[in-house]
């Protein structure tokens, strides 16, 4: 008998300014094939621009138990009451500054089906930048993720992990990054570091991916070459989402709008790779967005005009 499809939830989230960057995830997603289910997490959207995702059935409003105006990462870390209503075997959140280029019906389900099959329910990928722990305490200011490493005993040289995509398949390790998160003093990346600490600490099973296919970010994106057909190959392995942040700025740019696209002017904050070859796909995923109906909708009043 053959199993039954796994239930996908994508997940993504965005505030305001974020929109432009959320749409173009959106419409990456859309125009690579994926007719599964897709969400975006209201982290701190004007009303008109709920509103809209709310009516397109794309809207995961922000829990009425969380304040409004939180730094959007305790919003990110609260998942598990954004999700409370959806129904799926595996959630995939995806940072709303990555495209997707490859088949995403085909990856997922993959990955879906692997993380059955060995019963681990996490999938995460290591920072590209970091090989530790240290290495990336060393790197950003994040002194006291460190402090409680090494209060817990695990130290820091244990693996870095980057959260820009995780695959997790049990609602209550949400829980637990909730209750992390917000325990942890307010530091950088303090949402990604509880999630470290979630993984280490509970020594959680795991599918550990490649980042040069699951999330390409900092210098992989640097590596990366873009064929013809728009295909991107790192080193032999072909990629599926690209993530825009590098934490020297060194492989993307941080934009203020206004931006002219193709739909029309638009405001708002961009990631922009810095790859000549990646910044033509995220302009055609961006231009994509500027020309869905939604796109208007969720600009400010006179933008897409």
């Amino acid at each position: 008998m053959t199993p039954a499809q796994p239930r996908i939830a994508l997940v993504t989230g965005a505030d305001a300014k974020f929109v432009l960057m959320a749409g173009a995830l959106f419409r990456s997603l859309r125009d690579a094939g994926w007719t599964g289910s897709f969400r975006v997490c209201d982290l701190g959207l004007t009303d008109r621009q709920a509103a809209a995702f709310g009516d397109a059935g794309l809207l995961l409003p922000r829990p009425r138990r969380l304040a409004a105006g939180l730094q959007p990462f305790y919003y990110k870390a609260s998942l598990v009451d954004y999700v409370a209503g959806l129904d799926f075997d595996l959630l995939v959140w995806i940072d709303c500054d990555m495209i997707a280029v490859d088949d995403p019906a085909a990856a997922l389900n993959g990955l879906a089906a692997a993380m059955r099959h060995v019963g681990k329910p996490v999938a995460i990928c290591a920072d590209a930048g970091a090989g530790s722990i240290a290495e990336a305490c060393d790197r950003l200011p994040m002194q006291p993720f460190r402090d409680t490493m090494m209060r817990s005993g695990l130290g820091d040289r244990l693996a870095y992990l980057n959260t820009g995509l995780v695959a997790i398949g049990d609602r209550s390790l949400l829980a637990a990054w909730q209750e992390l998160a917000f325990a942890m003093p307010p530091h950088m990346l303090f949402e990604q570091n509880a999630f470290n600490y979630l993984f280490h600490s509970r020594r959680l099973p795991a599918v550990l991916l490649p980042a040069e296919r699951w999330n390409v970010h900092g210098a992989l994106l640097a590596a990366a070459q873009v064929s013809p057909s728009g295909a991107v190959d790192i080193g032999g392995t072909r990629a599926f989402l690209l993530h825009a942040t590098s934490p020297d700025l060194s492989q993307h740019e941080v934009f203020q709008g206004p931006v002219t696209l193709l739909g029309g002017v638009f405001h708002g904050q961009l990631k922009l790779f810095r790859n000549p070859g990646l910044r033509r796909l995220q302009g055609t995923a961006l231009n994509a967005w500027s020309l869905d109906p939604l796109a208007r909708l969720c600009a400010p009043t006179g933008d897409g005009a």
